[in-house]
């Protein structure tokens, strides 16, 4: 009999190498163990509602254009952008998408968003983003002065500005996180954090909101 995990309300993206499955706002029952007859290992990435996302940005500095880095046919930002895509539309916000094809353009990349007029850089959980956000991507955005957004805990740890994750990050306070989470379920709100990277704060000159003090943790490391 297979053990299963249990991932309450928050987005769940289950990688298998024969399949895909994605679920927002809902509880998924997953396998522990991939193939019957060889078991292989299933990779969960938790992630909050994209609409939760766009507001905890909005909180920390409000914005109409976000600019977004993404390796094409890449299969798990793929989905996301569908609906990053589709809440922007509805907020009347913006979306631009840069391409992660080639490695060595990644910082030229950065630069095109931002001379768009990409007012965050929103990082999804991408391949491409992944292997360069650390090195290339980050760097980049913060000496142009562009903020960032990840939306996962390992883009967070990367040098990111902000970001509503869900798992463990160095130096992360312990302890529930309040709003700007809005109409997340509760069981969520205990596992997603608002968190904020003082490091990069000032570098890009940008000091949280007043208004957040009581609501974000905040990492200096």
């Amino acid at each position: 009999m297979p053990q299963h995990t249990i991932y309450p309300f928050a987005r769940q993206t289950t990688r298998h190498p024969n399949r895909r499955q994605c679920l927002a706002g809902a509880v998924l029952l997953l396998p522990t163990l991939g193939h019957a007859t060889r078991p292989q290992p299933v990779t969960v990435l938790v992630t909050v509602p994209v609409a939760a996302q766009l507001r905890a940005m909005a909180a920390y500095r409000p914005f109409d254009t976000l600019g977004l880095l993404l390796t094409p046919g890449d299969a798990q930002s793929a989905p996301l952008l569908a609906e990053v895509q589709a809440v922007a539309r509805a907020q009347g916000v913006k979306v631009l998408v840069g391409s992660l094809r080639q490695d060595s353009a990644a910082a030229v990349q950065v630069r095109l968003l931002k001379d768009q007029g990409a007012q965050w850089l929103y990082l999804l959980p991408d391949a491409g983003m992944d292997r360069l956000a650390e090195a290339v991507v980050l760097p980049q955005a913060t000496r142009l002065g562009l903020p960032s957004f990840a939306a996962t805990a390992t883009l967070l740890q990367a040098g990111a500005l902000v970001g509503l994750v869900v798992g463990p990050v160095v130096g992360q306070p312990s302890g529930p996180v309040g709003a700007p989470l809005g109409d997340l379920p509760a069981p969520a709100r205990q596992r997603a954090r608002y968190l904020v990277r003082l490091p990069t704060a000032r570098a890009l000159n940008l000091r949280p909101p007043l208004a957040l003090l009581g609501q974000a943790d905040f990492i200096d490391v």
